[in-house]
């Protein structure tokens, strides 16, 4: 229903531009706006992990980062932070050091990154989402490697490929993804039911759907509610 709103939108925008550049008499797109009156919301299958599942999952990323190749990217901390804060993919990709306070112990997520182009966030606002004591141990292995190899600075990007150029989200979701659950046994679900299972496990830790509905970064509650 959303693709079709989108579309529909855009293409009654631009022939309103050729009606006012006297190019047509009439938006031949008006009237369908009725398909997105008529089209039905689909929701995907929703089938986050189980707080029982997350260390299986994430033991069995840990043992397949330890056989990568020299410069490739490791895929733990990357499902590990997923897990924890409920950032989307984009935003994962686009998450810089700056952008994490450790002191206060939380994150600002500014952008979303895209086929290595950085954009505002799905809603076009700033939030901040609580950070985990399990992210911590990360960050400080990622500096005593860059001082072990003669640096004295992070890159930018929180994740990065060997060339420290945005992660490849779309290669992570549809080839390291399922590879790590293939190696902890478990079913098949989407990279995006991670941010479900952040959800999950803040409900089941007795946390207030108001409080889960800010840390998702929904533009309504009835969203957090409805999924």
């Amino acid at each position: 229903k959303h693709t079709i709103r989108n579309v529909t939108a855009c293409l009654c925008s631009v022939l309103s531009h050729a009606i006012e550049d006297k190019l047509i008499t009439y938006n031949p797109a008006a009237k369908l706006t009725r398909f997105f009156k008529l089209a039905r919301v689909v929701h995907e299958k929703i089938e986050p992990l189980t707080a029982a599942e997350v260390p299986g999952f994430l033991e069995a990323t840990r043992k397949r980062d330890l056989k990568k190749r020299k410069g490739d990217p490791e895929y733990c901390p990357l499902f590990l932070c997923a897990i924890h804060t409920g950032l989307r993919s984009g935003e994962l990709a686009g998450l810089q050091w700056g952008d994490i306070d450790w002191n206060g112990k939380f994150i600002m997520v500014r952008r979303s990154v895209k086929k290595g182009k950085a954009y505002p966030t799905k809603t076009d606002k700033i939030r901040r989402v609580d950070l985990a004591e399990e992210l911590a141990a990360y960050p400080r292995r990622r500096i005593e490697e860059a001082m072990s190899a003669g640096r004295i600075e992070l890159p930018g990007l929180v994740f990065a490929s060997g060339e420290g150029t945005p992660i490849d989200m779309h290669n992570v979701a549809r080839r390291e993804f399922p590879n790590c659950l293939a190696k902890a046994q478990l079913r098949m679900i989407r990279f995006h039911d991670l941010r479900y299972t952040f959800a999950s496990l803040l409900i089941q830790n007795g946390e207030s759907l108001a409080y889960v509905k800010e840390q998702l970064g929904h533009s309504s509650i009835k969203i957090t509610v409805d999924i």
